[in-house]
């Protein structure tokens, strides 16, 4: 298997959300009102998750040479997970139009499949039995999936229902 190919598994939440974008193009560049902007929502979301993904990168940098697992990509999911919320955080602060806001779900998406990803990495390095590392890591993926699915099904129905029905 090649590894490699895990450095890129945070684009996925950005390449759906960017299939929405290309899916309802003609209303990307509409202005959201400004209760669906809910920014201060969003950001105080953002940010509480985006220190617990800087907490964590940093406490695995500095105890990474007294464990005695391999952490490097556990740090490196957690660094791009806070990367990503700090991009998202930035762009709650700016978003004019449904495409940022595509935009910042997306990253706020790919920051938090990054944690489960982190997660799942400690658990595969550990010395828990196999089946409790296979169950607890399915586990947590499938979570995120389906809440990931159930986001870009309410978007959509969002979308087609304001094509037909413009005045929404």
């Amino acid at each position: 298997m090649c590894y490699e190919l895990f450095y890129f598994s945070p684009l996925l939440p950005i390449i759906t959300r960017g299939a929405v974008i290309l899916r309802f193009y003609k209303q990307m560049g509409q202005i959201p009102e400004e209760p669906e902007q809910d920014r201060e929502g969003n950001r105080a979301l953002i940010l509480a998750f985006a220190g617990f993904s800087f907490t964590g990168v940093i406490a695995l940098i500095v105890l990474e040479p007294s464990i005695k697992q391999t952490v490097k990509w556990a740090v490196y999911f957690l660094l791009v997970s806070f990367l990503s919320y700090l991009w998202a955080l930035n762009l709650q602060g700016y978003k004019a139009s449904r495409w940022q806001d595509e935009i910042a779900a997306g990253l706020a998406d790919a920051g938090s499949l990054c944690l489960i990803l982190a997660l799942v990495s400690l658990l595969a390095h550990s010395a828990f039995p196999s089946v409790f590392v296979y169950s607890t890591s399915v586990l947590a993926l499938t979570v995120w999936i389906v809440d990931h699915l159930i986001r870009l099904r309410i978007d959509s129905r969002y979308y087609r229902t304001r094509e037909t029905h413009p005045k929404i």
